[in-house]
């Protein structure tokens, strides 16, 4: 619930913050950046071809802190 410290977990990294409850679509999370690209996975292969903008998606495991 709001106010729970959590522990994210994707393949390339783990963020620890707390939770705020807002309306976004099931199954969906949001995280700060900068504080969150330590879920996203990075090199040349994760972006755009055209604009080099980073792939902002990442699968994440969420666990109590």
């Amino acid at each position: 619930g709001a106010g729970d410290r959590v522990v994210l977990r994707s393949p390339t990294g783990s963020y620890e913050g707390t939770v705020t409850l807002v309306r976004l679509p099931a199954g969906t999370l949001q995280v700060h950046w900068p504080e969150g690209n330590v879920l996203i996975a990075g090199g040349p292969d994760r972006r755009e071809p055209l604009s080099k903008v980073p792939d902002y998606n990442a699968v994440v495991t969420v666990e109590r802190a």
